[in-house]
């Protein structure tokens, strides 16, 4: 018996035998032991959800979003947490806030930022640090002199959008009115 190339592939991936990231003796920052995928080095909390992942690499996307976006996905699992998007369902739930999210990990992520402490994105110039990468990059900006954000209306560059816009407000209220 021949098989196709697509069922080759599901073969092949459920008989495959997932590695945990470094052989299991490192642990992410939440403390849990992570698996990779082989393919993209994306990881996960077990051997099943690389797995199930896997389909992802391939074009075989048979689970098409019945909304009006017309997604199509590998699996059942990812067509019913994408359609979370559509039903705003967010099931889970913050114990500490009224934080609540549609993806697990994303609660996860926010329990680290806002309930740790923590503030993992440190300046390696000064004392800031930040629980988000992106406002570390900002902050760089006042190390570096980049002023990216320029003023259509005059010379004046900022380092933020925020305070380009406080500047045309201000400097240029005629403008802002409109």
């Amino acid at each position: 018996m021949e098989l196709a190339t697509a069922d080759y592939i599901l073969v092949s991936l459920q008989h495959l035998d997932v590695k945990s990231v470094d052989g299991g003796r490192r642990k992410s920052v939440d403390g849990a032991r992570r698996f990779a995928c082989p393919k993209c080095g994306v990881t996960y909390e077990s051997s099943a959800q690389v797995k199930q992942h896997l389909p992802t690499h391939y074009n075989d996307k048979p689970f098409k979003c019945p909304s009006c976006c017309g997604k199509t996905l590998s699996d059942r699992t990812s067509l019913k947490r994408h359609m979370r998007i559509h039903t705003g369902e967010k099931p889970f739930k913050c114990p500490y806030c009224p934080y609540a999210a549609n993806v697990k990990g994303n609660l996860r992520i926010h329990h680290h930022l806002k309930h740790t402490g923590e503030k993992p994105f440190k300046c390696e110039l000064c004392d800031y640090a930040s629980t988000h990468k992106s406002n570390l990059q900002e902050h760089l900006r006042i190390h570096t002199g980049d002023k990216p954000f320029k003023c259509p209306h005059c010379t004046k560059r900022t380092t933020q959008k925020g305070s380009l816009n406080r500047h045309i407000r201000l400097a240029h209220p005629e403008i802002a009115a409109n």
